[in-house]
């Protein structure tokens, strides 16, 4: 009840300082005591559409999945942060952030990308490293639960010959095994980010600001 209490106070000072500020500060949702802003909103969407116009509707299912997005994203990153497991190196971010402008080609692209999100090089290294946390730390986290057993995987063949007719199990077991690997690290990590919500508190604004 306490950290709700904080995160509802800090919303509304949030609120209250960007009254006259610019469209882009608006605040769409919060995890604990940190806010997610419509600028924060529009790198994400930029990234994944980078040829398209930002909607003038937020509440969209396309809009609130990718809030939810954030939100997880913040989650993971808040609990790498209290369990300290996960340590990335400059020389790590720097090569990430190589591969990340790689995406786009040619490098007008990626000044374009910037200008329309209005974030700088130092933002995208943050989020680079961000990446990185969260790819370690799950792996630590999450993957190493969901470890497929032998007998899980000669079981699924038994269960599924027909889909490997003229295959022996030594044939398909890595292709089984990866199947059910997938399926378990989706379903641990669904848990996973339910626990998180359960510790960290979240708040989605609407488009009205509700």
């Amino acid at each position: 009840m306490k950290n709700f209490t904080i995160l509802l106070f800090l919303i509304i000072s949030l609120l209250s300082a960007n009254a006259f500020a610019l469209p882009l500060d608006k605040i769409v949702a919060a995890v604990s005591d940190e806010a997610i802003t419509l600028s924060e909103l529009h790198f994400e969407y930029f990234l994944l559409n980078p040829d398209k116009e930002f909607p003038a509707n937020i509440n969209t299912l396309g809009i609130r999945t990718l809030i939810e997005q954030i939100i997880q994203r913040k989650l993971v990153l808040k609990d790498a942060e209290r369990l300290s497991l996960v340590d990335i190196s400059d020389k790590d971010v720097a090569s990430e952030f190589v591969n990340f402008k790689k995406r786009f080609g040619i490098s007008e692209k990626y000044e374009l990308f910037l200008k329309k999100t209005g974030f700088s090089d130092n933002y995208v290294k943050g989020r680079v490293r961000e990446k990185l946390i969260i790819s370690s730390f799950l792996e630590k986290r999450v993957a190493i639960t969901a470890f497929v057993r032998t007998d899980e995987v000669e079981g699924y063949f038994r269960e599924n010959f027909q889909m490997y007719k003229g295959k022996q199990l030594k044939d398909a077991a890595e292709e089984i095994r990866e199947k059910l690997f997938a399926l378990k690290f989706q379903t641990r990590l669904e848990e996973y980010i339910h626990e998180l919500k359960q510790r960290y508190p979240v708040i989605i604004i609407g488009d009205d600001g509700k």
